[in-house]
């Protein structure tokens, strides 16, 4: 828990850089990068924390640190929102953290890291990179490096990163090249190094050297006994635990699309325990902050609220998205049919081609649909005024026994699929899951309503434009998003 707040306002500098490489949001923090060390960055912040120990006040702490940071450096990061997910990744860092700096992971082997997976849009590599930062200005016995695996990133190495933040302190580096010696220099200099690699998943599609090297670097680290590493790998493809243990090279589609797998180290299950990051329902508190935000308004009405429930869903990236069509100022009807039209079983927008997966498809949608019906039959024809009066915080998910239940009713009937195959389905942005499957909903709701008419035989299309041309009308008569 936080102990002894300190009641004054206070500066913290840093004479460090923060070490952060990620070419998506080298834009946005360029001027706190890894190649600006003499910039000094200042922090004027409200509260101290003497023990880094995971509780709701410390989580508040390092959201209210990361939005005071930015307005006194006057830079923006990547967004603040706080969501439970956000709120679980940042408890598992601290958690890692407080380990290290107790001490706790000396003379222990397969406890000081793990592996976090999640589906795209739910805000993983904005939270790894915010407390990152953050972390340089709570505490300077730990170094948090954060790297993410996308393009040119994908050449660089941890003991590389580590070398170049121990130059950085002022520690004489003679052209070491190795992690054990690294570890050697870690020791002398009472250091500990967080390690954060991001979108880990992506490095097992290439077959360079570099790549090799880091999946050894991380495999040593994994099963260091010195206490001094810490490693957070985090990807978005239910397949990484199957990368990680190399079980992927029994899986021709898997070996196909991550060829690294054939000759890249075990790192060992028991070593990174795998964390899935679940994605339920937003609280209304929860969405309101991200509409607040977006869309620079003080009054979120509960029709505002179910226009992006039900077209958005909980996807934080697809919030984003819908709030900049509708701010648009040249908004047209063709804008909001295009966002809204729900996918299709070839369509690009599913991220991963779907091979044998329309039955699996079809059976969970229609379970789900009967799931809903106490909203499903308060809707004709995709009325919006009918939509948007329902309660979209009463949307029933799918149990695993729900799961199950399809899965042996489709076997039944000569389909073979398995649970696997959700894992898929949500990686490829058709469902979402809070957890192990233990909860599996749509990936926007609307697309429910859709999957309800077609089994009804009713013209989509035509019901798809009325229902947009209703939407466009809303916002041109300030109904809704005032």
């Amino acid at each position: 828990m936080l102990s002894q707040l300190v009641k004054h306002r206070y500066k913290c500098r840093t004479k460090f850089p923060v070490y952060v490489y990620s070419k998506r949001y080298q834009h946005s923090i360029s001027n706190m990068f890894t190649e600006s060390p003499t910039k000094e960055l200042k922090y004027r912040i409200t509260s101290k924390i003497n023990k880094l120990e995971v509780s709701e006040k410390s989580i508040n702490t390092v959201f209210n640190s990361l939005n005071q940071l930015s307005k006194t450096n006057s830079f923006h990061l990547p967004n603040q929102y706080k969501t439970k997910t956000k709120s679980n990744i940042i408890g598992i860092i601290l958690s890692r953290v407080n380990g290290l700096l107790k001490n706790r992971y000396y003379y222990t082997r397969g406890e000081n890291s793990t592996l976090l997976v999640g589906t795209k849009g739910i805000g993983k590599s904005t939270t790894l990179i915010s407390t990152c930062i953050a972390l340089t200005f709570i505490t300077d016995k730990v170094i948090p490096v954060y790297v993410q695996y996308v393009d040119e990133c994908k050449e660089l190495t941890p003991s590389n990163l580590i070398s170049k933040a121990l130059i950085h302190r002022g520690i004489i580096i003679n052209e070491i090249n190795s992690i054990t010696k690294l570890t050697q220099k870690l020791q002398e200099n009472n250091i500990r190094i967080l390690v954060v690699v991001d979108e880990l998943d992506q490095l097992y599609q290439t077959k360079s050297r570099e790549a090799l090297t880091t999946l050894s670097d991380l495999a040593y680290m994994g099963s260091d006994a010195s206490g001094r590493y810490c490693v957070i790998g985090c990807g978005s493809s239910a397949a990484l635990p199957l990368l990680i243990t190399k079980s992927a090279v029994h899986i021709p589609s898997l070996r196909d699309e991550y060829p690294l797998v054939i000759h890249s180290p075990n790192l060992n299950s028991s070593k990174f325990p795998s964390y899935r990051l679940g994605m339920g329902l937003l609280s209304n508190e929860e969405l309101d902050i991200i509409l607040r935000d977006r869309l620079n308004c003080k009054i979120i009405t509960t029709n505002d609220r179910n226009v992006f429930r039900v077209f958005a869903g909980s996807n934080i990236r697809a919030i984003g998205s819908l709030c900049n069509i509708l701010k648009n100022e040249s908004l047209r009807i063709s804008d909001i049919y295009q966002y809204i039209e729900p996918y299709s079983i070839h369509d690009s927008r599913t991220l991963k081609p779907i091979s044998n997966k329309e039955s699996l498809i079809k059976a969970t949608y229609k379970r789900l649909i009967e799931k809903n019906r106490h909203l499903i039959n308060k809707i004709n024809n995709l009325d919006l005024d009918e939509i948007l009066e329902q309660d979209w915080n009463s949307l029933n998910p799918l149990y695993i026994d729900d799961l199950n239940s399809i899965l042996k009713t489709l076997k039944d009937k000569g389909v073979d699929v398995g649970l696997e195959n959700y894992f898929t389905l949500v990686d490829s942005n058709w469902f979402i899951e809070d957890g192990y499957l233990n909860e599996l909903y749509p990936q926007i709701p609307f697309h429910l309503l859709w999957e309800n008419e077609r089994l009804c035989n009713n013209k989509t299309k035509k019901l798809l434009h009325s229902l947009s041309k209703s939407l466009m009308k809303k916002i041109e008569n300030r109904d809704i998003l005032l």
